[in-house]
């Protein structure tokens, strides 16, 4: 039977630097977009800020090596000098599992609290990011307890609110945190809608308050920021353009998925504006029932080439249709990585990342906290 055995050293000792773990109980919560006004922020103020994110997920390749992107927009932004492998020492793939059974994670621990003792020299704040799925922390052994025993660091939660049921899950994670020592110093919520901004700013923070967290932060949803554009749709995703190849600047900010029958499809699409609808090649009907709304982009899966009348309708409509080899669900998780993502060398969404941080969240008690 195979069992993970994790190597930490007795060393103890722990820097002298705040550090502020940034996670979140659900994926795409905008933890990166955080840390980018954070460290911004922090920086103007005069602190000097370091930045980890321990363990990754791999977004790109960079000189024949698999690395995640928002360390390299960190490392940038903040002009440090660590080396990519020091920001982010375990970098994932699609085979965890697999790098567990051959024993290269059984240090990785280790490895993790000596480079952040090491980055945070000279240092007064170090932002740690957690993955995008905390299961990966316990994957590895990186769980609450180490973050608060051997890093010393305190939590900072970050979460949407998109449904009640949310405010379960900061809810769970924090007692969860509390159950392995790692002291919580307050929620940010992010990527709020317009029309449950009132609920975010009232009911929950007394509902929160009640259990023992701060709401420190209710960020406003922005278009700009967290939508990606059918281009930086077709980057990630690949595939062949069959329409519209000039119209790839709209915006998509929903993603849609075309599995229904054809007489609940219009009422359906009729929901939502600037969408992608992600559907199969074979679906003429509900691809058809697509193009009559308001839609950005229409993705066909499975490599499955559409009927004549769906590609004259995109043009028609100036509606870029893009076919991918992909099955539904990973076409949805490929574009489902880019809502809210902040790829290096994006000026415009670091300024506004920025810009939402020092508005609406009360930075000064974060540090205060620390």
């Amino acid at each position: 039977m195979l069992r993970l055995v994790y190597l930490y050293r007795e060393d103890t000792s722990m820097p002298t630097c705040k550090g502020l773990y940034v996670v979140s109980p659900k994926d795409y919560s905008g933890k990166t977009a955080l840390c980018v006004g954070l460290a911004l922020t922090f920086k103007e103020e005069g602190y000097r800020v370091g930045y980890m994110k321990p363990i990754g997920l791999w977004t790109s390749i960079l000189e024949g090596e698999y690395v995640d992107e928002d360390s390299i927009l960190l490392k940038d932004i903040l002009g440090l000098e660590d080396s990519l492998t020091d920001v982010t020492p375990y970098v994932a793939g699609d085979r965890i599992l697999e790098d567990i059974a051959k024993g290269k994670l059984h240090d990785v621990c280790s490895k993790i609290a000596e480079v952040y003792r090491r980055a945070s020299e000279g240092k007064d704040i170090m932002l740690i990011e957690a993955p995008r799925n905390i299961g990966l922390n316990y994957l590895t052994g990186l769980t609450y307890r180490f973050l608060a025993e051997k890093i010393g660091c305190k939590a900072l939660v970050v979460s949407l609110f998109e449904s009640d049921v949310d405010v379960g899950s900061i809810i769970q994670m924090y007692e969860h945190m509390k159950l392995e020592g790692l002291k919580t110093i307050g929620v940010v919520l992010n990527y709020v809608r317009r029309h449950v901004i009132e609920r975010a700013r009232s009911i929950v923070p007394q509902i929160l308050r009640s259990y023992g967290l701060n709401v420190l932060g209710v960020i406003p949803r922005k278009t700009e920021l967290v939508a990606p554009t059918v281009a930086e749709i077709y980057e990630r995703i690949g595939g062949e353009i069959l329409a519209c190849e000039d119209k790839l600047d709209g915006i998509v900010e929903e993603i849609m998925i075309g599995a229904m029958t054809l007489e609940s499809a219009l009422s359906f699409f009729r929901r939502a504006i600037n969408k992608a609808v992600i559907t199969g090649g074979d679906r003429a009907d509900v691809a058809l029932a697509a193009l009559e709304t308001d839609t950005s982009v229409l993705i066909l899966t499975g490599n499955l080439y559409p009927d004549v009348r769906v590609l004259a309708k995109a043009e028609e409509r100036g509606i870029p249709v893009i076919l991918v080899p992909y099955d539904t669900y990973t076409t949805v998780e490929l574009v489902g990585e880019l809502v809210g993502r902040i790829r290096p060398g994006d000026r415009k969404r670091v300024d506004l990342a920025y810009k939402l941080v020092r508005e609406n969240v009360d930075w000064r008690s974060i540090i205060g906290s620390l």
